[in-house]
């Protein structure tokens, strides 16, 4: 089914919607019910007539149409019965996945007649019985929506009054990752670069050394300091 909202529009009689559509299926004339059990096609002899098979959803009813290929003049209708405690409209067949028995209506005259119908490919027979099976749960679906609507409860995801936001963000610095927060105060980053180039320096005269002023202390023109 169509993704859009339905809830109004398929129980609108003036809404036609095309569920599927089957461009070749066979009529038959069968005999009547031999058992309780159910039908069998391997008795119904040669088609009756060949035409379209289509699948119409008008509002909530559900209609399998048998048409000419050419004209698009109608030979038969089957209204599909939504309630459970209806006549059964539609029938599989005992022997076969592929054939169908419909029960269609003379409005005007008030009478009803039993026909089976056949396809060519078992893919066909389950895309029809799919339509069906799709609408029926469609309807019922929206019959419970009804029934019990349930409004969603809207959430507030805004911050209230006195609320923070905590952001951690890593920060890389010479080879080194730190991780500052954003409701703290970073540290000072001035000394980073003495820090580093100390790692380099040696280590610096002793006090005693300074005080004598000896004359054998290096030569700071002369040592091997970087920098």
């Amino acid at each position: 089914m169509a993704s859009e909202d339905l809830s109004g529009s398929i129980f609108n009689d003036d809404y036609e919607q095309t569920l599927c559509v089957i461009n070749t299926v066979f009529v038959f004339r069968i005999p009547p019910r031999s058992s309780s059990e159910g039908y069998k096609a391997e008795n119904w002899g040669e088609p009756l007539w060949t035409g379209k098979c289509k699948v119409i959803a008008i509002g909530e009813r559900c209609e399998v149409r048998l048409e000419d290929p050419k004209t698009g003049k109608n030979f038969a209708t089957c209204i599909v019965n939504t309630d459970e405690k209806g006549p059964q409209a539609i029938e599989r067949v005992l022997d076969s996945t592929r054939y169908f028995v419909l029960r269609i209506e003379d409005k005007q005259k008030g009478r009803h007649a039993f026909i089976g119908i056949g396809f060519s490919e078992r893919s066909e027979a389950f895309d029809f019985n799919v339509a069906l099976q799709d609408h029926q749960k469609l309807v019922k679906r929206l019959h419970e929506q009804q029934e019990n609507p349930q409004v969603e409860e809207q959430k507030d995801y805004s911050l209230q009054e006195g609320e923070k936001i905590k952001v951690n963000i890593k920060v890389k610095t010479k080879g080194r990752t730190t991780q500052t927060s954003g409701n703290t105060k970073s540290g000072n980053d001035d000394n980073s670069g003495l820090n580093d180039i100390s790692s380099f320096l040696g280590t610096p005269p002793s006090s005693s050394r300074a005080k004598s002023g000896n004359s054998n202390t290096p030569n700071n023109n002369n040592n091997n300091f970087l920098f």
